[in-house]
């Protein structure tokens, strides 16, 4: 699953080893729209889906990286390509860039957010504008990185990353308006200078070689965690508490995260 929004959910469909953004659909009212696939049969591809409040479009982004298969270098630069849901004019080519994006973009405010890990850095590309930019900043701990892993999520409706200190705490830092208001533009430059990075939570490993992956908030301000894909866990910050909701269970469906 590339993402999700106001009911709407974007698939990957793999074909010649590259995933593919090419399935959108409504899963209440069953109705979907398959988007072109990529003609080029090999390399990497990294992909997002996201919803601009002001002009009530939805937008998914394709990344392909090539060269890395082709001369077995190091990836250097990217093709971007964006489809606008009922636009009628197909993927649009918008340039290259040299940021090595990993994962699946997370959509928070208008924008869709990857981390780039080779260089310690957060890269957002607006989807009112269409150009990719770096966070003015970033949290210590992605300076510091060893041992450690990384990941970008949306919790509470605020960027976050997830920091997991193999087998001692998983942090989460949130980006936040330090300013307290709801007007910044996320489109802008200066609306990130009004941001800044806390952190929010310290969860201990209850697991030290667990795989830990936070992917909600409750309206008490807990996080929901998965532990290794199988158990449900939920963690209270006023008793400093990780604690199960559901033991392993295979039988549960870690596709919903």
């Amino acid at each position: 699953m590339v993402g999700s929004c106001n009911g709407l959910v974007c698939f990957c469909i793999p074909h010649h080893r590259v995933n593919d953004p090419v399935y959108i659909c409504n899963p209440i009212t069953t109705e979907y729209i398959n988007l072109p696939r990529l003609e080029i049969k090999y390399g990497v591809v990294i992909s997002g889906f996201g919803y601009h409040f002001s002009s009530n479009t939805y937008k998914v982004v394709r990344i392909h990286y090539t060269d890395r298969f082709r001369t077995f270098e190091p990836i250097t630069k990217g093709s971007v390509e964006i489809y606008t849901l009922g636009s009628g004019t197909g993927w649009r080519n918008i340039g290259e860039i040299t940021y090595k994006l990993c994962d699946t973009g997370v959509l928070a405010n208008g924008s869709l957010y990857w981390l780039d890990y080779e260089q310690k850095r957060i890269v957002v590309f607006p989807l009112g504008d269409e150009h990719f930019r770096c966070l003015p900043t970033i949290p210590q701990c992605l300076r510091d990185s060893e041992n450690a892993t990384y990941h970008v999520k949306v919790l509470g409706g605020d960027l976050c990353l997830v920091h997991v200190d193999a087998g001692k705490h998983v942090h989460i830092w949130s980006y936040k308006n330090k300013h307290k208001r709801n007007d910044i533009d996320n489109d802008k430059e200066e609306g990130y200078q009004s941001l800044s990075w806390t952190l929010e939570f310290r969860i201990p490993c209850i697991d030290p070689d667990g795989k830990y992956e936070p992917f909600a908030l409750t309206k008490k301000n807990e996080v929901l965690l998965w532990l290794n894909r199988t158990c449900l866990c939920c963690y209270d910050k006023t008793d400093d508490c990780l604690y199960e909701i559901v033991a392993e269970d295979r039988n549960l469906s870690f596709g919903a995260f």
